[in-house]
């Protein structure tokens, strides 16, 4: 199963992102983060709680970072 983290500031973006992920095959949703804050607490409790997330879906344009400043 490849778990998904969606990173989108807008919450009818994030939800269609959600709504589709769940109707795929092999994929599950590990968490939706609304900005880069979020996103960076996230992804290090899962790496704590030892639930590694596989593929993250980020916005480019959060308010509070750029995405390819949170990518890099």
């Amino acid at each position: 199963m490849i778990s998904v983290l969606i990173v989108e500031d807008d919450p009818l973006i994030a939800e269609a992102h959600r709504t589709y992920l769940a109707r795929l095959e092999g994929f599950s949703l590990a968490a939706v983060a609304h900005s880069a804050r979020d996103a960076m607490q996230t992804a290090s409790a899962a790496t704590v709680a030892d639930s590694p997330i596989d593929l993250v879906l980020l916005d480019l344009g959060l308010p509070d970072a750029s995405g390819i400043s949170l990518a890099a």
